[in-house]
């Protein structure tokens, strides 16, 4: 299982199970790219103020073959409850950076 312990401005503080990383497609001409964090949250754990733009001050999700971690970036979050007391399943996006691309620049 995988598991994203994530500090958002404010000192709000959460922790995502069953979450991955993914790279998402965004605009008309589908050549740019965020990045998303999502993964599930029991209700009763979710902030009430966390919603729309935030800054992520410190992310790191922890998987069984690999580990990522991202600090300081703006974002957007989102949650939308389920039934069956699954929770919330939450997602975080962020604009993709490139390291490559702008040392070429």
């Amino acid at each position: 299982m995988s598991e994203a312990n994530l500090l958002f401005d404010e000192d709000i503080e959460i922790r995502l199970t069953h979450c991955k990383l993914s790279e998402i497609m965004r605009g008309v001409d589908k050549f740019s790219t965020d990045m998303q964090i999502s993964g599930w949250i029991p209700a009763a754990d979710y902030p009430a103020g966390l919603s729309g733009d935030s800054v992520l001050r410190a992310a790191v999700l922890c998987s069984k073959y690999a580990s990522f971690s991202v600090a300081n970036v703006a974002v957007t979050v989102s949650a939308k409850g389920y039934g069956n007391g699954r929770g919330l399943f939450v997602k975080v996006q962020f604009p993709h950076h490139d390291d490559e691309a702008d040392e070429e620049q």
